[in-house]
């Protein structure tokens, strides 16, 4: 942590204590903040070195999200064409009533 524990000697060459013990807190402090901001830059990075392929799985969970009520919610807003790839954001009906949709 790049301390020269010399500073913090008094008169008679005893290190203070006291004054090394603040100097570390504040630098284990500092040190603690650069770490959280950087893991908050990006939490699925962080989660992703923990739970490797289960880590959005995990961050759903966590922030209250269950898995159906958000597949619910998307094929609400989106309709069922939102889970398949290279979907073109339209779904068309076919005059039996049935829907289809096309890709990219």
């Amino acid at each position: 942590m790049d301390i020269d524990t010399e500073d913090f000697e008094d008169e008679e060459g005893e290190i203070d204590e006291a004054r090394l013990e603040v100097h570390l807190k504040d630098k284990l402090d500092d040190y603690i903040e650069r770490y959280v901001n950087d893991v908050l830059a990006d939490p699925v990075e962080y989660l992703e070195d923990i739970y490797g392929d289960e880590a959005i799985k995990k961050a759903l969970e966590w922030g209250g999200i269950g898995y159906e009520k958000a597949a619910d919610e998307a094929v609400n807003i989106d309709g069922p064409g939102h889970f398949l790839s290279g979907y073109d954001g339209e779904i068309r009906e076919l005059p039996s009533g049935g829907v289809y949709w096309r890709t990219n």
